[in-house]
């Protein structure tokens, strides 16, 4: 399998997940949050199946595609999203949301959060923008 077709292979939501998402794949996640983030990271525990659950009883509910905990408790969320279904920004807000108040208990004081991180992975454009321009630099080292 080429680059190409790797990369294409990475755009189903079910085959990320299983890459990603699985504890026998967290190095490859740890390589993939470090480019992202540009940050060195040590440590990165995949929570599997994970759902937020809502505040209230009839509150909205949602499904993770990749949840972690990386270097010193930080919480990363990583949604793939293929299709506009014009609720990305609205949806990103929800689960922030939901990720920072299920941290907490009745007394528990605020500085027990822990940062959430939130990256979307977009097969559409999301900017306001006529057009943009991103630059991806690879460097490769000889041993």
């Amino acid at each position: 399998m080429n680059v190409k077709e790797r990369k294409m292979t990475l755009k189903n939501d079910i085959i990320f997940k299983m890459f990603f998402g699985k504890k026998e794949n967290e190095k490859y996640l740890i390589s993939f949050l470090k480019a992202v983030l540009n940050t060195n990271i040590t440590k990165a525990e995949v929570q599997q199946e994970v759902g937020v659950l809502p505040i209230m009883k009839e509150g909205k509910t949602g499904r993770l595609d990749i949840k972690a905990t990386i270097d010193g408790g930080k919480i990363v969320n990583i949604e793939l999203q293929l299709r506009d279904n014009r609720d990305i920004k609205e949806r990103t807000t929800l689960y922030g949301s939901m990720l920072l108040l299920e941290q907490l208990k009745r007394g528990d004081k605020y500085k027990k959060i822990k940062p959430v991180i939130l990256i979307n992975i977009l097969n559409y454009n999301i900017l306001d923008v006529p057009e943009y321009h991103t630059e991806t630099v690879t460097v490769a080292k000889e041993h």
